[in-house]
């Protein structure tokens, strides 16, 4: 008997928000550079987003380009009831 594991990731998972966040970031820097090489790494907890990795571009975007960026996409997601404990207007971002 073969015995193996399944592991099942479903919308709002945090670990679903993390990649849609470095998605959308990867895309914002690609969109003003076609060359920059982003690595970007997100962790997700309670209203807070922590972002790591590394980024060469020609192009900066400023701290509050990216937290707009993040918000927006955290609010197209769904979360936009503060009664959820993670309500895309509370968030906090802080680069690692």
């Amino acid at each position: 008997m073969q015995k193996f594991t399944v592991e099942s990731v479903t919308q709002g998972h945090p670990d679903k928000i993390a990649d849609q966040i470095s998605d959308v970031l990867l895309d914002a820097y690609l969109k003003q550079d076609s060359n920059a090489k982003v690595a970007i790494e997100t962790i997700v907890t309670k209203n807070k987003i922590i972002l790591c990795g590394e980024i060469k571009s020609s192009i900066n975007l400023e701290k509050q380009t990216i937290e707009t960026i993040i918000r927006e996409t955290v609010k197209n997601i769904g979360y936009i009831n503060k009664e959820d404990n993670f309500y895309y207007s509370d968030l906090g971002a802080k680069d690692a």
